[in-house]
């Protein structure tokens, strides 16, 4: 997916080049750890355009080179990592002073090797909102960006499901009962308190709802 509308950073600064300097291709990964769905950030090393500058890892293509195949390249040169899913996801270009970019987002949620900052650059596992800074201009519209609907369903109703089971529980304890959680039927036990009726049937019954892995059963 493109993004037509190009972002002009620092507007008040000078453009290097003047207006017919020649676009950059860049790949860009974002790495999404599928637990949590959290999202790697690394900074700019020293020496570079924009040191300290958080953003996400990658770099420019050589010539006759794809996006997946740069891409590739980068994390190995740039963390030591072997990225073996990845998939195009956005692209947006960005008018920066000293260069005009072109950048390829790609989602990069499987990998091999452990993370080394060859670079001298600093990584941070993210969730939204960010809490590094600060964020590189051409970075900014990701972070506005679904990472992973899915994922992020799945996590929201995994927490829907662990206070389900927090509340199902105490109300066993209240009347002394116990519950089969795979059908979210009660086994045994007489209710103690009149006032636990309600929390029983409509807890038990969002448990059934939501399955036992917590996704809903629709």
């Amino acid at each position: 997916m493109t993004d037509d509308a190009p972002l002009r950073a620092h507007p008040e600064r000078a453009r290097e080049g003047g207006a017919d300097r020649p676009m950059v291709d860049v790949a860009v990964g974002v790495l999404i750890r599928p637990h949590d769905a959290s999202f790697l950030m690394t900074s700019r090393p020293p020496g570079k355009v924009y040191a300290g500058y958080w953003e996400f890892p990658g770099g420019k293509l050589e010539t006759d080179e794809s996006v997946t195949s740069a891409l590739r390249r980068e994390l190995y040169e740039e963390l030591g990592i072997d990225a073996q899913a990845i998939v195009p996801w956005h692209s947006k270009v960005v008018d920066y002073p000293h260069a005009l970019v072109h950048l390829h987002f790609c989602k990069v949620t499987a990998w091999s090797g452990q993370l080394q900052m060859r670079e001298g650059q600093h990584c941070s596992w993210q969730q939204l909102p960010v809490d590094v800074a600060p964020v590189l201009p051409g970075t900014i519209p990701v972070l506005d960006w679904p990472i992973d609907r899915r994922l992020a369903r799945r996590i929201r109703s995994n927490l829907v499901r662990r206070v389900l089971f927090w509340r199902c529980s105490a109300y066993c304890r209240r009347v002394g009962s116990s519950v089969d959680w795979e059908s979210g039927s009660v086994l045994s036990g007489t209710r103690k308190d009149s006032s636990a009726q309600a929390p029983k049937s409509m807890f038990l019954q969002r448990w059934q709802q939501k399955g036992r892995y917590g996704f809903d059963a629709a």
